[in-house]
């Protein structure tokens, strides 16, 4: 059983098959195959949370805003469907937020601005002292003589006789000049 007549050696074949394998090998590995595409990514809506609905950023400090303006709300001073409030801020321990809300039915919209001017607007004291808001109330600004010019008393305001102020006269000094300090003994 050494050697049968008509087979080949088995060394001859495998000196075929292997660089079949190798060719066979090359080929995978540098030919293109066609790979199957991808799924289309998912596209999720942001669903925007309670704080961009109302127009605040969104941010720890900023939770709990839209609840006490509602509660508070009575106390505020509507001008054109708008106010200014203050918020209070947790770490520096001040009304350092500061915001303009607009009522549009029976919801309120905020909007960040920078510190009202304190000639026009001052905080209103009529909120208990732990409050975390404070709203602004308009304050009168006078207004110089020169831009609103002469003053009328109102009973003549109805009066189509104009009445004639002279501006720049001297007015009389209503204090006496002091005396004379008396003499020591």
């Amino acid at each position: 059983m050494s050697d049968l007549p008509g087979r080949r050696p088995f060394p001859k074949v495998m000196g075929w098959v292997i660089p079949v394998f190798m060719i066979g090998w090359l080929a995978f590995l540098f030919l293109p195959m066609p790979r199957p595409e991808p799924p289309p990514p998912r596209i999720l809506a942001q669903v925007p949370t309670k704080l961009e609905l109302a127009g605040l950023p969104n941010g720890l400090d900023f939770e709990g805003v839209p609840d006490f303006f509602a509660a508070f709300v009575d106390h505020a001073e509507w001008k054109d469907n708008r106010t200014l409030f203050a918020y209070w801020h947790p770490v520096m321990e001040t009304y350092s937020y500061y915001f303009e809300a607009t009522r549009v039915g029976d919801h309120f919209h905020f909007r960040e601005i920078p510190e009202p001017s304190k000639v026009a607007y001052a905080l209103a004291d009529d909120l208990p002292d732990d409050c975390p808001i404070r709203f602004y109330h308009s304050v009168p600004v006078p207004v110089p003589a020169e831009v609103r010019g002469p003053l009328v008393a109102p009973s003549m305001a109805h009066d189509p006789v104009p009445v004639m102020v002279k501006v720049n006269q001297p007015r009389p000094d209503p204090l006496p000049p002091p005396a004379a300090p008396a003499p020591k003994p």
